[in-house]
């Protein structure tokens, strides 16, 4: 896409305070240089944003994980062509892959659910999501979101790992195990330990418990490395095992200190301000003070924040080293350098980066030559105007009419055109829509009947249409290392690298304000990318995709075929489709042809002799999975030097003790992966409550397969009869293969239908994918609390004509009296 720079040179620039000739557009052909490289930037860059909204982010083994996606960002004309979510959900600590599945999309918008089996242990896991557009063998499309796995069962024994960081040792690292029963010490537990891959430098070793249920592991420290510093323990006794994992630290009383002048560099003689960041190496921020030194002689006391963020004013001198002497117990290295500062250059100070409908800011300069100024958002340039630097220095309002709401950019070139300053402020940023939800009651009882009302306005304060997903679960289920929103995400995260946690990203308090306004002058270095927009080229614009898409191959008795065969493809009773091979038995599957209602697998038989070929198809998604998954990062945080099994049990969950143990084994077919308990031929059950397959009691034993004509409660069909089940059972010749599911309904209970006597304990009492809001009224909806009692979370979040929005409130459900 090719911009025209009268379409976008738009914005009036006063220079307020000592204020010189203004040049306007003085150079034509660097300007149309500037926005031609510019167009050819934001195609290179311009890929849709994905967002999945996940039910919670805390989740137990049987867990049904609800989702919604939402593709943002996409032209009209391509949305269509992403057909397919792939989600996967990711080990962090062997990245390798728990549970994967495919959902249909159409028009941008995608829902689904999988369900966690109890056989993947608790933990920290990613969840990630793409389409199947892909451009050079990655998708266009992706996102990824940390989640915790913990379990709800209390467990029959515990396991402690501690590094001991009182053994002082050259050549050693000692790391104390500790187990406990319910009874007490756990003696002769078997113990199983394993540090890196590499053949070579790989620790490994057996051992037991003592009498008093410990054992004392001693590390090499010449093999600990970057590579291979996570210890894996496995204590196991009788048939129970337990897992944990301890990240050895590399080195030891290191901070990650950083200095981040304002437009980019100290230049000398000009007072500015520098942002400075504090961290472990793992990413945690630190709090800490720090005396600023000029050469031996000490100028300021600094601080930073809870968030490990600060910033101090400095004028800097010519040939003078500058350094910050952290006051940091056990901080051996404390002493760090700031840059070195330039003898000619620019600065930019700008007191309030959260712009509204003005933008303020002031340039001084040590040269009197004139710069370029301009204001862009790396896709579309807004603005360019030719001034005169000055030291004593220029005061700058822009009116942010015609800019976009978001993360923008000013980038001060010099007379040479070279980049001298750069600062990140975000246009508008109180001018949201407003998304309100309204509860009828704030302190429910048991099973009682919820309203909540839903209303958008757009940020002008008129009604306005929305989509969104709403979600209400019991609040233990999110946790703020995990915290995301669709606003959070496309505003800040998809723009900002390794933001700190915090709640309430964008929130209006004024510490919300100061935090964001901090976090731009710190991270707006990783957005500083104006060199790579310059180079960029008509080459840059050319992209090749490629569609993910099922394919296969006939063969005939293991011999390649000679002549075409038709293909018959059976998804249920009413979905029939033929597909022909070519001459080698070779076939290919569209997306739309795989798609299959929830829970059901698709069946590929050659129309004729059918018993004498043999079928094969390739799921793409499977390998792309492997190499996203090997790929994946996981949030980065310090794990603790104290592990603990018990850090992963859920706290508050009722039914923890009042589930029978069911135990699993292979032999037993009343279990069929990725269905239920007793389930029939083609995957159906019937829960307790009389619901066709209801994914609150997926694994519940009192599940029974539907009988034909029995009435269940069906998606769609209410209170309906069951029309039995064509057997599924794979004959000779014929393939079996999970195709792309279609979204499936929520079940929520209904207690004014069936009101069981025995606990019905849902931790996700609401969830709804594709709620439609219409302007100019409320939109209700109503669910029941289920027998957990506390805080429960209302979570709404997606998209309307203009923008994002999300939205969140709390209730608290007591006790029903008798």
């Amino acid at each position: 896409m090719m911009f025209k720079a009268s379409a976008y040179i738009k914005i009036t620039v006063l220079l307020l305070v000592f204020c010189s000739r203004l040049f306007a557009q003085s150079n034509t052909s660097f300007l149309d240089s500037i926005v031609k490289h510019a167009g050819y930037y934001s195609i290179k860059k311009s890929n849709p944003l994905m967002f999945v909204h996940l039910d919670k982010t805390v989740y137990i083994n049987n867990d049904m994980m609800w989702f919604t996606a939402y593709l943002l960002g996409e032209k009209s004309k391509n949305i269509q062509k992403h057909q397919v979510l792939s989600v996967a959900l990711v080990n962090n600590n062997d990245q390798k892959i728990a549970v994967q599945g495919k959902f249909a999309m159409a028009s941008g918008l995608a829902y689904g659910n999988i369900m966690i089996p109890d056989t993947v242990p608790p933990g920290n896991y990613s969840f990630i999501a793409y389409t199947n557009r892909m451009i050079a063998g990655r998708p266009e499309a992706y996102f990824a979101q940390a989640i915790t796995l913990k379990t709800a069962a209390d467990p029959v024994f515990s396991v402690e790992l501690v590094l001991d960081t009182l053994y002082k040792s050259p050549e050693n690292v000692r790391i104390l195990l500790n187990t406990r029963s319910k009874q007490g010490p756990l003696a002769d537990a078997a113990i199983s330990y394993y540090l890196g891959k590499n053949s070579k430098t790989r620790i490994a070793g057996k051992a037991k418990t003592n009498v008093i249920g410990s054992y004392t592991l001693i590390i090499p420290k010449d093999h600990i490395t970057t590579a291979q510093h996570n210890l894996e323990v496995q204590v196991k006794s009788g048939s129970e095992t337990k897992t944990l994992h301890l990240n050895i630290p590399i080195k030891h009383n290191v901070a990650d200190v950083r200095f981040y002048p304002e437009g980019g560099h100290l230049v000398v003689g000009l007072p500015g301000r520098v942002g400075w960041e504090v961290k472990t190496p793992g990413g945690t921020a630190i709090k800490t003070t720090g005396v600023l030194y000029a050469g031996k002689s000490p100028i300021d006391t600094i601080v930073t924040d809870s968030y490990g963020m600060g910033a101090f004013y400095i004028n800097p001198l010519a040939k003078v080293n500058y350094t910050v002497r952290l006051l940091l117990d056990n901080v051996a290295d404390s002493i760090y350098r700031l840059p070195i500062a330039l003898n000619d250059g620019l600065v930019i100070r700008m007191t309030q980066a959260l712009a509204n409908d003005t933008l303020k800011f002031q340039l001084k300069s040590r040269f009197n030559g004139r710069v370029y100024l301009l204001v862009h958002n790396y896709k579309e340039i807004f603005s360019f105007t030719v001034i005169n630097g000055s030291q004593k220095g220029r005061y700058i309002k822009i009116a942010l009419t015609d800019i976009p709401r978001g993360i923008n950019t000013i980038t001060v070139l010099d007379s040479l055109e070279r980049p001298c300053a750069e600062r990140l402020f975000f246009a508008h940023y109180n001018q949201r829509p407003r998304l309100s939800i309204t509860t009828d009651n704030k302190e429910p009882g048991t099973r009682q009947k919820m309203h909540i009302k839903l209303r958008i306005n757009n940020s002008a304060g008129k009604p306005d249409n929305g989509i969104v997903s709403v979600a209400c679960v019991q609040d233990n289920r999110f946790e703020l290392k995990n915290d995301n929103n669709i606003e959070h995400y496309v505003y800040l995260q998809s723009e900002l690298d390794n933001l700190p946690v915090k709640d309430n990203l964008m929130g209006n308090e004024e510490l919300d304000h100061q935090y964001l306004n901090e976090l731009m002058l710190v991270r707006g270095w990783s957005k500083y990318k104006w060199p790579e927009l310059v180079q960029s080229a008509p080459a840059d614009t050319a992209k090749k995709y490629n569609d993910l898409l099922f394919g296969g191959v006939v063969t005939h008795s293991q011999s390649t075929l000679k002549k075409p065969v038709q293909l018959v493809l059976m998804k249920d009773s009413a979905g029939i489709v033929t597909v022909d091979s070519d001459n080698k038995g070779i076939f290919a599957l569209d997306n739309k042809t795989v798609y299959t209602v929830p829970d059901k697998k698709a069946r590929l038989i050659v129309n004729g002799k059918s018993d004498e070929y043999e079928i094969k198809v390739n799921d793409p998604y499977i390998d792309v999975n492997k190499t996203l998954a090997k790929n994946t990062s996981p949030v980065m945080f310090d794990e603790p030097i104290v592990q603990n099994t018990k850090e992963l049990v859920l706290k508050g969950l009722e039914h923890a003790t009042s589930l029978k143990e069911v135990v699993i084994k292979s032999s037993n077919n009343n279990f069929r992966h990725g269905f239920g308990f007793n389930s029939n031929a083609c995957g159906d059950y019937v829960c307790k409550f009389h619901i066709l397959n209801c994914r609150n009691h997926t694994t519940d034993p009192e599940n029974h397969p539907p009988v034909q004509g029995e009435m269940v409660m069906q998606s769609g069909l209410g209170l309906s009869p069951y029309h039995g089940c064509a057997d599924g059972s794979p004959t000779a010749g014929m393939l079996t293969f999970q195709g792309i599911y279609t979204a499936k309904e929520y079940y929520g209970a209904d207690y004014a239908l069936i009101n069981p006597t025995e606990p019905d304990y849902l931790s996700t009492i609401c969830w709804k994918h594709m709620v439609v809001i219409n302007s100019g009224k409320e939109t209700d909806i109503s669910f029941y609390t289920s027998d957990i009692t506390g805080k429960f979370r209302i979570v709404v979040q997606g998209i309307t004509n203009e923008d994002v929005v999300y939205a969140q409130d709390t209730f608290v459900v007591k006790k029903k009296m008798p």
